[in-house]
């Protein structure tokens, strides 16, 4: 049984954890086909936006067991790639768990259940986040003599404020869904049983009324808010402008709202 499923549907890439059995707990195997699944679908021109989400009653409980106690012994080795699929992608944000960042789409998360450890970075990476009721992001690193670690502190303050990640990091607690919206970690909750129908279709819509152009410069733009110098933001604001202007996407949408119907963007 493969560790990472993935299907299309309507312009929308569901790649999904795949180990309900252990709550979707973190592999070495499921790393390698993550990081496949997101490949595929950044250079699939059928595929317009990514959902990630978790098979069973979790989204990811973590690193397995099983697998670190091989990492400590020896005995399991994580390899880095060295081909870079994604050289567009900024450097800092190329590490194995900010994968959904590097990716040149759009990349829901789709927590349907406890997102602990490695799956809260993967959720954090993402570019927007829905949950279910039963969703929750767990940061217990402080209870088990670790630290925040997979970038994780960083993610999660540019998030939610340095306060408040200082808060759920420090305490090392669980935050439920209700409270991650109020906190902005999530942009909506829904019902366990309509989660998954209810991101697909807010990311088929994503899929058939935005530019994949647009989406790509947009996700680029606002990672570099935290790297660059409002010098720079400015700069690459004005740039990217005058190049939006003379694309195909802007004469398409400007066709299609002159003659009153959804417009029919080229693929990235």
């Amino acid at each position: 049984m493969s560790t990472v499923l993935s299907d299309i549907s309507e312009g929308v890439q569901t790649v999904t954890l795949n180990r309900p059995e252990r709550r979707n707990a973190w592999t070495g195997e499921m790393e390698a086909a993550l990081r496949a699944a997101l490949i595929e679908g950044g250079g699939n021109p059928a595929v317009r936006v990514i959902v990630l989400t978790g098979a069973g009653a979790a989204f990811c409980a973590g690193a397995d067991a099983g697998f670190l106690r091989q990492l400590r012994s020896g005995e399991a080795q994580i390899s880095e790639s060295a081909s870079d699929p994604w050289p567009e992608a900024r450097p800092e944000l190329k590490g194995k768990f900010a994968m959904p960042a590097a990716v040149p789409k759009p990349v829901i998360a789709a927590v349907n259940g406890p997102a602990v450890g490695i799956g809260y970075a993967l959720a954090l990476y993402s570019d927007i986040r829905f949950a279910s009721e039963s969703g929750a992001f767990i940061a217990a690193f402080a209870r088990m003599g670790l630290i925040a670690e997979k970038g994780i502190d960083w993610a999660l303050a540019g998030i939610v404020g340095q306060g408040r990640a200082a808060e759920l990091l420090l305490s090392g607690r669980r935050l439920g869904a209700d409270e991650a919206l109020r906190y902005g970690l999530v942009s909506g909750v829904f019902p366990d049983a309509g989660l998954r129908d209810a991101v697909q279709g807010y990311a088929a819509e994503m899929a058939a009324r935005v530019s994949p152009r647009s989406a790509a410069v947009i996700k680029r733009q606002l990672q570099g808010l935290r790297f660059d110098t409002p010098a720079e933001i400015l700069a690459r604001g004005e740039r990217e402008l005058a190049a939006s202007l003379q694309s195909a996407d802007f004469r398409e949408a400007m066709a299609a709202m002159a003659e009153k119907r959804p417009p029919t963007f080229p693929d990235l």
